[in-house]
């Protein structure tokens, strides 16, 4: 293509993505629901994405299954705990998707997959992600509440990670 326009599109991508934080464990993150544009949250012990905002409820500290010198930025294919601001673990019981309990066991921990063609390294802020439980089912939303019932991952399945305002 002449004058070099594909080189030029892709030093902006590079740029744009080197300008995104990267999430790291110990972040204080928000999930987006990419179809309904209402963040996850929590209360008593029930989880649904019910309005677009940063709160306490919506608050979620990421943390690494793995431990070792490499471990502080998450990747994609990580398995991951998602603690609320109240402590208790996110996790899945059957279909259900719950956040009764502080325990960080297998029905606790969520593998981090992303839409193919996403760009490799660490996740950044802005990446969607699918949250892929010990059930193989991926965390989903509909009717506002969370779920974990299908394999396939779709619009239903889709968040997008957020972090809050200032925050690097």
């Amino acid at each position: 293509t002449p004058y070099g326009v594909p080189e030029a599109i892709s030093v902006a991508k590079a740029a744009s993505q080197a300008q995104r934080p990267t999430v790291r464990r110990g972040d204080t993150i928000f999930l987006l629901h990419r179809m309904t544009r209402r963040n996850v949250d929590v209360e008593k012990g029930q989880v649904r994405a019910r309005r677009k905002m940063h709160g306490t409820s919506q608050a979620f500290v990421i943390d690494k299954a793995q431990y070792g010198e490499v471990c502080g930025e998450i990747y994609p294919g990580d398995k991951v705990f998602l603690r609320t601001s109240t402590g208790m673990q996110l996790g899945v019981e059957g279909e259900a998707v719950l956040a009764q309990n502080t325990v960080r066991g297998a029905k606790q921990l969520f593998k981090i997959e992303v839409p193919d063609g996403t760009p490799q390294g660490a996740l950044r802020v802005g990446t969607t992600v699918y949250l892929k439980s010990h059930t193989g089912n991926h965390l989903e939303i509909f009717g506002g509440v969370a779920q974990a019932r299908f394999v396939k991952k779709g619009g239903l399945q889709a968040f997008i990670v957020e972090k809050p305002s200032g925050v690097v």
